[in-house]
């Protein structure tokens, strides 16, 4: 009986053992292909950098087209026929010094801004405002001219407007101011432009200039808070009174404040400059100043007052200069400045 077992668990053994076993599935063939790489990320475009541009005459923010197109200065009466003037608020740098007697005149530099606003009234040329257009390479509004003032501006060839010549092209009789000739001269800025811009000549500006603050600051100078000076006896009185609010100096003329024709605000200055200089009589009723060589002065901001130097080369073309009493380079803050040219006649109270 064991053999029997024996036999058939070696038949089964051989049975099983030579059954065909079935093959393993067949893998496909593998392909060497990369993995795919992701796409970089593109890095993001640098934000374009955006110039600013400043005025060399205010300090404040202006279009590139505006800090390099030359300024306009213009001759504007002061007489008392001749008040309000218009637009004195737009200026960025008004002179002011007497021309006969106690009767002083403005030139008020005006920066291009396509706006075709009124300036006037206009008067004529004299030769200490003639050499302050030549300092700024301006284009010269005037209406007329004295003899010297006149040849200086043909001797320099400068470009220049006169209403005796233009009268009914860029200048016009404004009657809508009541105002009587000779002071109702007047021009819009922008037809000053465009008539020079039509005769070929260069709008490029080359002028210098005031150095200014980057932000508002005070020169650590004597408190001040108003400034009078007189051209004449009290009826030709100046006088400059500050207004913390607003960081600026409110003009008035014989206690009137000077205000805007149009607009009929105040004119307010944040600058004050004061220079002394030696004046003298010629052609026996014209006054001049000496605006060669150097000499003393003030200037105001923010309330306070500190003494400054300018000095001036016998260059015509050379810009007045001032400078700290430590001979460094006057900045001025942001905003309009008036320079008021006087003599040692005129005296000046402060605080009064």
């Amino acid at each position: 009986m064991k053999k029997i077992i024996i036999i058939m668990l070696g038949l089964y053994l051989l049975v099983g053992c030579s059954t065909p076993q079935p093959e393993p599935p067949k893998e496909d063939p593998v392909v060497n292909e990369e993995t795919p790489k992701p796409e970089p990320t593109p890095e993001p475009e640098p934000e374009p950098v955006v110039e600013t541009y400043y005025s060399v005459f205010t300090g404040k923010e202006v279009t590139q087209e505006q800090r390099d197109t030359r300024p306009i200065m213009v001759m504007i009466d002061n007489q008392q026929d001749a008040r309000p003037q218009a637009n004195l608020s737009k200026a960025s740098v008004v002179y002011e010094m007497r021309v006969e007697g106690a009767f002083t005149r403005y030139i008020a530099l005006f920066e291009r801004t396509k706006e075709n606003f009124l300036l006037g009234p206009i008067r004529s040329a004299r030769p200490n405002f003639v050499t302050l257009a030549l300092q700024n390479d301006a284009i010269f509004v005037h209406h007329g001219g004295s003899t010297d003032g006149n040849a200086m501006i043909h001797q320099y060839k400068m470009d220049d407007l006169d209403g005796m010549i233009l009268e009914g092209k860029v200048f016009f009789r404004y009657k809508d101011t009541k105002k009587f000739a000779p002071h109702n001269s007047y021009v819009k800025i922008e037809d000053v432009y465009e008539y020079q811009q039509n005769r070929g000549s260069s709008l490029e500006r080359t002028a210098e200039g005031f150095l200014f603050n980057s932000e508002f600051t005070l020169n650590n100078g004597e408190a001040v808070q108003s400034v009078r000076f007189n051209y004449g006896g009290n009826t030709h009185m100046t006088e400059y009174q500050y207004d913390a609010n607003t960081k600026s100096y409110a003009k008035l003329r014989n206690k009137i404040p000077v205000v805007d024709e149009l607009s009929k605000q105040p004119v307010l200055a944040t600058n004050l400059l004061i220079q002394i200089a030696p004046s003298y009589i010629y052609n026996g009723v014209h006054r001049a100043f000496e605006n060669v060589g150097e000499g003393k002065g003030y200037y105001l901001t923010g309330g306070q007052m500190i003494e400054v130097l300018w000095k001036k080369s016998d260059n015509h073309r050379e810009p007045l200069q001032f400078y700290t009493l430590d001979n460094q380079p006057l900045k001025l803050n942001v905003g309009q400045t008036w320079v008021n040219v006087i003599d040692k006649v005129s005296l000046i109270d402060f605080n009064y």
